[in-house]
């Protein structure tokens, strides 16, 4: 028994440094807007409100009702949320090294997750897109491993359906990777109809179960034609990091297609398909945090290519400054980015008493949750030329009804939207409301 324990450390030292970077690098208490959106999202739900039936979203309905689940479990706090987010990022690392592993890594087996766990410096984890990630993760997994175990297609559609309810569009196009690559191989004889089957109804089940909860129409509406007409044009970036990141990552992973160890040119196939679906489905707003998430599938690759073309002399060298590099890196961070959200909440409490209601905007969402306090309208995010026009006027016409005591905004968080503030809500607050602080970028109105 010793002696298979010192073994088993042996093999996998290397997640201690690892999982330690991962929880330093998310150690900050911040109000992230981005996180704001699940946050204030299940905080609704908390409250007994409905997504899409008494707040207008336009993300998918997993992640708000996961963590709504999960508080119900543990506790209404930050850090609870933080905890499910990390879990579920270590999950996430934990299946980038899993598809190593089934190509055979060895000597570099740490090096997707520690790819992956630096990466996620790039995005909040208490967020849809996070969440999506781990899930599409899985799928992948389930899939290349399955061979003739019928149960891994069932997980593997379960996780390629998670996925889609996490994040619309991008677990839609994982899915369509995974189901071409399952009708090719169908197809090929090689593999049995009963596993198409077998994927394809269980990852439509559960999407099947929310036309019971709300009706198709809103769902359409909501997730699809709102986004399509107005979230590309209003978060659209330059292309040329994407462009660049991607070249790179295909440079770095064509070597692991002439080492012929083990073969599985089919799963290097699949997950080097799979990274160029998921970066074309980052193009709406192709950004580090976006584009990064998508590039999981090249860290393998570049995993194995490295592998198949170091010594192991030089190997020892590397993953000692690889992971000492992930902790340094990691370290600093609670020492030079002191969050000021508690700082910045206490002082907004002593002007907004709790019960005479907010609003936060125009892309504030995670302040209602701070606050513990509810939207006074159904729009968690109001920016110009993503919004319509009718959404703004019908915003202005219920905080009028409802006059919130306080308007806390921020206007820097948007100003990469290019937001217009000639609208009718900034109106109301301008003709209605009148400075009673500023901190930093927010400034505090209070009704006149």
């Amino acid at each position: 028994m010793h002696a298979s324990i010192k073994q088993a450390v042996k093999r996998h030292y290397f997640w201690l440094p690892l999982l330690l970077g991962l929880v330093l690098l998310h150690s900050q208490h911040q109000l992230d807007s981005d996180e704001g959106v699940v946050l204030n999202a299940a905080w609704n739900i908390i409250n007994g409100r409905t997504m899409y039936l008494d707040n207008f979203e336009f993300i998918a309905p997993l992640a708000p009702y996961l963590l709504a689940a999960w508080w119900r479990l543990s506790e209404v706090s930050f850090a609870s949320a933080a905890t499910l987010g990390l879990c579920l990022a270590s999950l996430g690392a934990l299946g980038t090294y899993q598809l190593g592993r089934l190509l055979g890594l060895e000597r570099w087996r740490f090096l997707p997750p520690a790819l992956f766990i630096a990466s996620s410096s790039f995005w909040p984890l208490i967020n849809h897109n996070a969440f999506n990630l781990t899930a599409l993760i899985w799928a992948l997994y389930f899939i290349g491993a399955a061979g003739r175990k019928n149960s891994y297609y069932l997980w593997g559609g379960l996780c390629s359906s998670a996925g889609c309810l996490f994040l619309q569009h991008k677990g839609l196009a994982a899915y369509f990777v995974l189901l071409s690559y399952l009708l090719l191989m169908t197809f090929c004889r090689r593999l049995h109809y009963k596993a198409l089957i077998i994927f394809t109804l269980s990852s439509l089940a559960p999407i099947g179960l929310i036309l019971l909860i709300w009706p198709p129409s809103l769902l359409y509406e909501s997730l699809i034609v709102f986004p399509l007409g107005h979230y590309i044009e209003t978060n659209a970036v330059s292309s040329a990091l994407l462009v660049v990141s991607l070249a790179l990552a295909v440079a770095l992973s064509l070597p692991a297609f002439i080492e012929r160890r083990g073969q599985k040119i089919n799963i290097k196939l699949l997950l080097f398909l799979f990274g160029l679906v998921l970066s074309a489905a980052s193009l709406p707003r192709a950004d580090a945090a976006h584009l990064f998430q998508a590039l999981f599938p090249f860290f393998v690759l570049t995993a194995v290519s490295l592998e198949s073309i170091t010594g192991r002399k030089s190997d020892r060298i590397i993953i000692a400054l690889t992971l000492i590099a992930m902790v340094v890196v990691a370290v600093p961070r609670p020492l030079f980015n002191r969050s000021i959200t508690n700082h910045f909440v206490g002082e907004i409490k002593k002007i907004c008493p709790k019960n005479q209601g907010i609003y936060a905007g125009p892309f504030l969402p995670g302040l209602y949750f701070e606050l513990r306090s509810l939207n006074q309208i159904p729009y968690s995010i109001l920016i110009t030329d993503q919004q319509s026009e009718a959404q703004f006027i019908d915003a202005a016409d219920k905080l009028a009804d409802k006059r919130p005591h306080c308007a806390v905004l921020n206007y820097a968080v948007v100003e990469k939207f290019a937001y217009n503030r000639d609208n009718p809500v900034d109106d109301f607050i301008e003709q209605n409301y009148r400075l009673a602080k500023t901190i930093g970028n927010v400034t505090i109105y209070i009704s006149n």
